[in-house]
């Protein structure tokens, strides 16, 4: 067997439950069977290693760049390999909590499964967004609950996993509905002022692990974002109404609001906190996001 490829393997070890360790042989086991030379580097932000740092010798002697870890794994790659101007397809092996992102393009739930996508799929290239000057993979979002994922402890996810974020989520129900920031969008042609109780500008089909009708038309690859508004609700009956349209997808509750755009810029008097692929995206005023096309492509098995 000739080892005549090289991947480079990031992994972080503490997402998930905890468990990447545990897997860590198969998966360089399994590469290697596909005629992959593995390099290993680990995440270990308190030491200073990143994704960033990990990247920061790429010479283009890698065939594939991968990950092991949570989508905030992915989302800090993908940021170190775009910003670097690496054109190498991805590969990704999901241990979050969630992972929205792996769902959304089919990988399979197995390490094998995950490692044939790699040594037999094929490259999927798909959308990914801009934030000011920073990218996220598959979402940007605002307001109420959308600090539950990196507000959540990792011991706490590592410990009963998605569950931890329905936890925080109820927890923090009774402060979060009182959520209101006023908003200045402009979108491709539009433009629109307004208070808000929660968004999403999101190239996914499911948010925080669960699948909504309203992004029925989410394509990973069709350069436009996929935007949900949600407006302030009045009465405990307005907030049943917002679930319900959640759950059916009905368009017709003027509390939700939903469109498709290749371009937002949004204004805020004060600022407002960003979470980008579930991990702290800053308090901003200003917040300009372009979609991009197909700019990066990850290994997916090859479809039938």
């Amino acid at each position: 067997m000739s080892l005549d490829k090289n991947l480079l393997l990031i992994v972080n070890p503490v997402a998930g439950q905890g468990n990447v360790q545990d897997s860590l042989y198969e998966m360089i086991h399994t590469l290697s069977l596909y005629g992959y030379c593995v390099s290993v580097l680990p995440v270990d932000p308190a030491n200073g290693l990143t994704a960033n740092r990990c990247l920061q010798d790429h010479d283009s002697r890698f065939d594939i760049i991968a990950c092991s870890g949570g989508d905030g794994t992915l989302s800090h790659m993908i940021n170190a390999i775009v910003k670097k101007q690496i054109a190498v397809p991805i590969g990704y092996f999901p241990a979050g909590s969630t992972n929205d992102f792996a769902s959304g393009v089919g990988l399979p739930g197995t390490i094998e499964g995950q490692c044939r996508a790699i040594g037999e799929g094929v490259p999927y290239a798909y959308d990914i967004g801009r934030f000011n000057d920073t990218y996220f993979n598959y979402i940007a979002a605002f307001g109420a609950f959308t600090d539950v994922s990196y507000a959540t402890s990792q011991s706490l996810k590592n410990a009963i996993g998605h569950t931890a974020y329905v936890l925080n989520l109820i927890k923090s129900f009774p402060t979060a509905v009182q959520y209101r920031v006023s908003m200045a969008i402009d979108y491709d042609d539009h433009h629109l002022e307004d208070e808000f109780i929660v968004g999403t500008v999101s190239n996914t089909k499911s948010i925080g692990g669960v699948k909504t009708p309203l992004l029925s038309r989410a394509d990973l690859n069709d350069g436009m974002f996929d935007v949900i508004l949600i407006r302030p609700p009045k009465t405990l009956a307005d907030v049943n109404d917002i679930l319900q349209s959640l759950r059916s997808g009905k368009l017709d509750n003027p509390l939700v609001m939903v469109f498709q755009a290749r371009h937002l810029h949004i204004t805020t008097q004060k600022p407002v906190a960003w979470t980008l692929d579930g991990e702290d995206g800053g308090s901003h005023t200003q917040m300009t996001m372009d979609i991009c096309p197909g700019a990066m492509r990850i290994m997916v098995p090859e479809q039938k």
